[in-house]
Parts: structure tokens; C-alpha cells; sequence
């Protein structure tokens, strides 16, 4: 999240580069330029690290994986076998997930690995597609929304918890 405080990080940063130039400038005119490029790679340096810090991770409409995992954390106990994600299938989701995540395209895939307690991960659109026989045991536990920049799309997953056992 960005600071409001007077002098947060990049607040801070942008103004040691603006100084920084300056001296660089004069550095020059002295004919320094091995001081003055040195000069430049600290400001530089210290930007890039103040962006990094700042506001890197107030993007987490970025990171919709997290946001998945997240989600997906307080039923786990209650459905500890493998989180199947129709639609939406990132490296980074697995990586937080486990390896046993199983990355579906369709629904036939989703009910290949029938399970009594089956946590689902769906892209919003294949909710509507959810075959008659399962609307009876889905129940929606919550969404989490972000921007695929992979693909450059919007993103809404929806969590479904399916009980084949009622």
C-alpha cells in the first residue's frame, strides 16, 4: 500500500534523484563524468529500490493467483485433497497451491476426479456452463477478482466447494 506520510519512500527517493541530477549536472559541467555516472547508478539504485518497496506490492490486483490461494486457505482443512482450477491455469497458482493442483480446460476434466469433498476453482464464465448434476452439491464459497497480465484480461475466479456425501 502507498504511504500517505510527508515523506514516504518514493516521495523521498524522487527527491534524492532531483538532487542527485543536479549534482550530476554540475559534475559534468566540471567535466567529472566518471562521478557523475556514478552519481546516476545511486539515484537510480535508489529508486528502483524504493519502487520495489512501495509500490510493487500495492499492485495485488496483479497477483490474482495469490489472491486465489488466499481464498482457497480456510477450506483446505475441511477438503484436504487436490484444488482443481477450471480456466485458469498460471504457473504461480500451482506454485502456491501444491503440485497436486489439478489445472482443468473443461468440465469433463472437473468430474474425472471425483472426490467426496472437492474444492473448485472456476474462471466466472464457466459458472454458468456448471452441469445440472452437480448445482446440487456446489455451494459458492467466495471470489477473488484481479487482472491476468499474462493474457491482459480481467480475471474473476469463483471458489466452489462440491460434497458428493450429503
Amino acid at each position: 500500500m502507498l504511504t500517505t506520510a510527508p515523506f514516504s519512500a518514493l516521495g523521498l527517493s524522487g527527491g534524492l534523484i532531483l538532487v542527485a541530477a543536479s549534482v550530476v549536472m554540475l559534475q559534468l559541467r566540471e567535466r567529472r563524468p566518471l562521478y557523475a555516472a556514478a552519481l546516476m547508478l545511486a539515484g537510480l539504485v535508489n529508486f528502483y529500490a524504493a519502487a520495489f518497496a512501495e509500490v510493487l506490492p500495492s499492485t495485488t490486483p496483479l497477483w490474482v493467483s495469490r489472491s486465489a490461494a488466499e481464498l482457497v486457505a480456510p477450506y483446505r482443512a475441511d477438503c484436504p485433497g487436490a484444488v482443481t482450477s477450471l480456466g485458469y491455469a498460471e504457473p504461480s497458482l500451482v506454485f502456491l497451491l501444491g503440485t497436486n493442483t489439478v489445472l482443468a480446460d473443461s468440465w469433463d476434466e472437473v468430474t474425472r476426479h471425483p472426490e467426496s469433498c472437492q474444492l473448485l476453482l472456476i474462471e466466472r464464465h464457466f459458472q454458468d456452463t456448471l452441469p445440472e448434476t452437480l448445482r446440487p452439491l456446489a455451494k459458492e464459497l467466495g471470489t477473488a477478482a484481479g487482472f491476468n497480465y499474462s493474457k491482459g484480461d480481467p480475471v474473476v475466479l469463483g471458489l466452489l466447494r462440491i460434497n458428493s456425501e450429503r
